[in-house]
């Protein structure tokens, strides 16, 4: 069949290529989708791959030039040479790697493309042994490149330019090969069972032995290098080997110097426990950036996850005692695992030992273990410590059980223990928030269905501060749960003459009609919940649009609505609020969380976030006679699981 061409003017080797390029960008945007990047970062992805391949190829075209001119022949570049598959890597690797970084800044407008990185190397484990197999698949069909005539008993019958004749399938061998390594890179990348070892490194390594001993196999005379004793393919695959072993290296020293950050933790852990930490696991706190009070009621949210976190650090023990110490608070916790139904009168503990029996409900073997907790997210301050610590919780205990387990399902089992086993009536947008968080998105969540939207969290010039009142807030002793009654009632008046479920339901037109049902201040109660659930959509809508302006002044007709219509502000939220609003680089500032203390978010551009920090620390210090707090913070996933 080669060389003649069969469709659109193309020939069997470059209807394969085609087609493994189609095949591997697909997988390859699937990858980063299930990584949970960013919709720039996945542009990123597909732009800087179509460089990579564009570019790789003629990187190839002229490392064929180059081989041949090894081989004895002049330095020519013919375009219709058998393309040299490791010129093409190396070139299109770097194309790749410039274009990320490069590319991804531009896209971004934030450091995500480096904090990837090694995420990218995972996924290119996976697509470059793929695309190389449909390569060598091509070749094999074709009878070009390695497809060298020899009368062997191993040989198969092709059509080539001087006829049919029998030629070596070392390329058949190869796609199959290839095509068993990406697969089985694939279940590693899927499983996460592949522990210290970088995917990369293994598929670099692993294909250089390959390529390295298959030259023995070759029929025909490549030629030597530079380096006498071998052919030009196995000086190539001893440079893949190295570069795999030093990218293991390169990994461990991140890593290490990632151990080192955390290695007070880990240290304290084995002064505690008398043994080391085996893994962390960690669960986010929230912000909400629109959609307060409303979750209960039905009705959609917008929360993301933050950088700030509870972090778990544990090892699996057996026998039948969870054992936890908590960061900055003497002794150890014991629960039984045969008795976790009897912890609910604890002030500490209370909610691992909820989760942990609402798990063991649910089928969950409880193991026995050693739980290290160390929380970055405020308590009290409206963050959702408390979530956090449920989600985190799940997930431990989960992973150290050996079962596989729904980000979901944990979200509701953690809501559960803090309303059924902790007493606090909360919705499920913290714990969602926790479990579900993906990085630089916040999720629009229908808190009755539980149906959930992510939606790039893009500010551009802008970012979101967040400010501690430095008011605590508790849940339990607030008016979280008056408030809760109050809109109960509205709802079961409502459906006297409504054909509605929940309070979300109710639109603005249909609050109007028949607002006259209700009683003034359980009126005033639902406005704010109707009407904070149509500023939900509205600032979905203008975040999507990039109307930044419009997202400032619905975040601040949500603080007055809260303020004025569900009096949960109070003094020290709203004069930090306040002067938020008043600095000029604000778009829009409201108060998150249950209120009664707790924290704001503010839209601010840039450029003034220090001077912002500045004045409006100083004037609520002023005013308020405490300092306010600030927190540098950036929109995570939800959920993290790292080996130590």
């Amino acid at each position: 069949m080669y060389p003649y061409k069969v469709f659109l003017d193309m020939g069997l080797y470059d209807i394969c290529l085609a087609l493994g390029v189609l095949v591997v960008f697909f997988l390859a945007d699937r990858l980063a989708i299930q990584k949970g990047f960013s919709v720039a970062m996945q542009k990123t992805v597909l732009i800087s791959g179509w460089l990579g391949v564009m570019l790789g190829y003629g990187f190839a075209v002229l490392f064929q030039a180059f081989y041949n001119f090894l081989d004895g022949a002049a330095f020519e570049i013919v375009a219709n040479t058998g393309a040299t598959f490791y010129g093409g890597l190396i070139g299109g690797a770097g194309t790749f790697i410039a274009a990320w970084f490069i590319g991804g800044k531009i896209l971004c407008k934030n450091d995500e493309p480096k904090k990837r990185f090694f995420d990218i190397a995972e996924i290119a484990a996976v697509c470059i042994p793929l695309a190389h197999a449909f390569g060598r698949l091509g070749c094999f069909f074709s009878g070009c490149c390695h497809g060298a005539p020899t009368s062997e008993w191993y040989g198969v019958r092709m059509y080539t330019e001087a006829g049919w004749q029998t030629v070596v399938p070392v390329q058949l061998y190869e796609a199959i090969f290839l095509f068993a390594l990406a697969a089985a890179i694939g279940a590693l990348f899927k499983s996460k069972k592949h522990g210290e070892m970088p995917l990369l490194s293994l598929y670099l390594i692993v294909y250089g032995v390959w390529r390295f001993f298959i030259e023995f196999a070759r029929a025909d005379d490549r030629g030597a290098t530079v380096v006498s004793a071998l052919s030009p393919s196995q000086l190539v695959a001893i440079i893949l080997i190295a570069v795999g072993i030093g990218y293991v290296f390169i990994v461990k020293y991140i890593k290490n110097k990632w151990k080192e950050k955390n290695m007070q933790a880990i240290e304290t852990f084995k002064s505690i426990f008398g043994a080391d930490a085996e893994y962390l696991y960690t669960a986010a706190g929230r912000i909400n950036v629109i959609g307060e009070h409303v979750d209960y009621c039905g009705g959609k949210v917008f929360p993301a996850a933050l950088n700030l976190r509870c972090n778990v650090y544990a090892r699996k023990t057996g026998g039948k005692q969870i054992r936890i110490a908590l960061k900055g608070i003497d002794g150890i916790i014991v629960l039984e695992t045969d008795k976790l139904d009897s912890y609910k009168q604890l002030k500490l503990g209370n909610y691992q030992a909820g989760v942990a029996y609402y798990l063991q409900q649910e089928g969950v073997e409880i193991v026995g273990c050693d739980l290290y907790y160390e929380c970055t997210v405020p308590f009290g301050s409206g963050l959702s410590s408390s979530a956090a610590i449920e989600v985190a919780t799940a997930v431990t205990l989960c992973e150290l059980a050996g079962v596989e387990y729904d980000k979901v399902k944990l979200a509701l089992i953690s809501q559960r223990a803090e309303n059924k086993y902790a007493g606090v009536n909360c919705g499920i947008m913290d714990q969602f928030a926790s479990a579900m968080g993906k990085k630089d998105h916040a999720v629009l969540l229908d808190c009755s269905t539980l149906a959930y939207e992510y939606v790039p969290l893009q500010l551009g010039d802008y970012c979101l501060v967040v400010a501690n009142c430095n008011k605590p807030h508790n849940l339990v002793e607030s008016k979280y749960n008056e408030r809760r009654q109050e809109v109960e009632t509205a709802l079961n008046l409502l459906k006297t003459k409504l054909d509605v479920s929940c309070l979300a339901e109710v639109t603005p037109q249909q609050f109007e009609e028949h607002k006259h049902l209700l009683p003034d201040l359980i009126a005033t109660r639902a406005k704010h919940v109707v009407m904070e659930c149509d500023r939900v959509r509205l600032a979905v809508d203008a975040l999507k649009a990039g109307d930044l302006e419009k997202l400032g002044a619905l975040l601040n007709e949500s603080h007055y609505s809260l303020r004025d219509l569900y009096e949960v502000t109070g003094k020290e939220l709203d004069t930090l609020s306040a002067l938020a609003r008043s600095q000029p680089d604000c778009l829009g500032s409201r108060m998150i969380g249950a209120g009664f203390g707790g924290c704001t978010i503010s839209i601010v551009k840039k450029t003034g976030v220090e001077e912002f920090i500045k004045r409006v620390g100083e004037a609520y210090c002023q005013e308020i006679g405490y300092q306010a707090s600030f927190y540098e913070t950036s929109i995570e996933d939800g959920i993290t699981v790292t080996k130590l």
